[in-house]
């Protein structure tokens, strides 16, 4: 059986795959940086919620990723 997204969870992920698309960076790798898990977008996709204090950590990290000035996310462990 095929689930659709958490009607809460919609405009998070459409954000998430606009900011995917413009940094050019893939699903699992987004969670992992934003999150700490790289199953969260598919996750979201399918379906599945996620905590509160996990949605205020994806906007954060959108909010502080998402400036013309920071057009690069650094590969995982290399410190900015």
């Amino acid at each position: 059986m095929s689930r659709k997204t958490h009607p809460n969870h919609k405009a998070l992920v459409r954000e998430i795959e606009a900011f995917i698309a413009a940094k050019d960076m893939g699903a699992n790798y987004f969670g992992k940086l934003a999150a700490g898990n790289s199953e969260l977008l598919p996750r979201l996709r399918s379906g599945g919620r996620i905590w509160p204090e996990t949605e205020e950590r994806i906007k954060r990290f959108l909010a502080s990723h998402n400036s013309e000035a920071d057009s690069v996310v650094p590969p995982l462990g290399v410190a900015s």
